[in-house]
């Protein structure tokens, strides 16, 4: 099994891999988790389990919505990964 390392230091075993740039945050937004998957208007907190979607969102973007909440812009390479 290989291991993915994330920017917070947690180490995530199963990935197959991960790929793109950094995720980005604008408009106040954060990016959070173990796995920096979680986009917020605060810091969040995630246990540090196997999330294979987490990779996902490796080269997503963090923005407020229309809704006037943060969260991942849904290009259509995020959806492809999600819906693997």
């Amino acid at each position: 099994m290989r291991a993915l390392r994330f920017a917070c230091g947690c180490v995530l075993a199963g990935f197959l891999g991960c790929g793109g740039d950094a995720a980005t945050a604008d408009d106040g937004c954060v990016i959070g988790g173990c796995a920096s998957e979680i986009c917020a208007d605060q810091e969040s907190v995630s246990t540090c389990e196997e999330k294979p979607h987490a990779a996902c969102y490796a080269s997503a973007r963090c923005a407020r919505q229309a809704s006037g909440t943060c969260g991942w812009d849904l290009t259509d390479e995020l959806e492809r990964c999600l819906a693997e």
